[in-house]
């Protein structure tokens, strides 16, 4: 069975990296991408990760953005360890 009109199939990119935050601003500007928002019953993000108990010093290891239009893929934007982000591995 083929796809249909109106039929598409959700991706995403994740980007091994030495800094999310500054990829993450950088993409987010070149692109038009967005952070996704803050899922419902929370207030805020660190509201979210207080409830799932992540440790502060874990919260700016990564980033995420998301298509405003919901066509483009996701990006995610991974903290690696330095001295291993050399080869700026892309997963899709």
């Amino acid at each position: 069975m083929g796809y249909g009109p109106g039929m598409r199939t959700k991706w995403g990119v994740a980007v091994d990296c030495a800094d999310p935050r500054k990829l993450t601003d950088f993409w987010a500007l070149a692109l038009g991408y967005v952070e996704p928002p803050v899922p419902k019953g929370f207030a805020n993000w660190d509201e979210w990760n207080d409830h799932y108990d992540i440790p502060d010093d874990e919260r700016d290891e990564g980033g995420y953005l998301v298509d405003p239009d919901e066509v483009g893929p996701t990006l995610s934007f991974l903290k690696v360890p330095e001295g291993s982000y050399g080869e700026y591995v892309i997963k899709l």
